[in-house]
């Protein structure tokens, strides 16, 4: 009799045994979908924090770009170009502002294809309300052959000029043999003084 009711305890420990463990294996499936998921949201909150802080720095550095950019714009000053001699037709009076640029196309690797000029063009708005007499504009309109990153370089230089011109027209069509390539009809127009400065 005594036996048999310690074999009975002996089942029933077993028993919860075998219990507690099913029971401890349930609860471990299902804790740890929830904890996988926990260090999922970790992981991603971790990754968000990162990739926010990278974009704070990229906003950082774009501002000071920018800033930068707005110091050295406020420095450049543009002056109207004046011939040093009076009297001078339009291929004379821009002669020299007109090889600058053909020059600075030249020197950025670009080709040029095409190049035709046009004298105080009608539609200028510039040479509109002032007096012809005193006022010069060539307009210089180029086919060219380049890349990206060349052509923004003339961009750059054009910028830098010290001559007040305008940029009048870009289209930019790309190379049908080769997208780096692009074709550019760019159109500027120069200014100057008719007269020598001081007369």
């Amino acid at each position: 009799m005594g036996k048999e009711s310690g074999t009975d305890k002996y089942k029933e420990v077993i028993a919860l045994g075998i219990l507690a463990l099913l029971l401890a294996g349930f609860c471990i499936s299902k804790l740890i979908p929830i904890i996988q998921s926990y260090y999922d949201l970790t992981q991603q909150v971790k990754n968000a924090k990162e990739e926010l802080v990278n974009l704070e720095a990229q906003l950082k550095a774009t501002k000071e770009k920018y800033e930068q950019q707005k110091r050295e714009n406020a420095k450049v000053q543009k002056t109207l170009y004046a011939p040093t001699i009076a009297d001078l037709d339009n291929d004379s009076l821009f002669r020299d502002m007109n090889n600058d640029i053909v020059e600075m196309i030249a020197l950025n690797g670009i080709k040029t294809n095409a190049l035709t000029y046009k004298s105080n063009p009608e539609d200028d708005s510039f040479i509109s309300v002032a007096d012809k007499n005193m006022y010069k504009v060539d307009e210089l309109n180029f086919e060219l052959v380049s890349d990206y990153a060349n052509f923004e370089n003339l961009l750059r230089s054009l910028y830098k000029y010290p001559y007040f011109l305008k940029i009048k027209k870009i289209k930019i069509v790309p190379y049908q043999h080769n997208p780096k390539i692009i074709i550019i009809n760019f159109v500027t127009r120069l200014y100057s003084k008719s007269m020598p400065s001081g007369q």
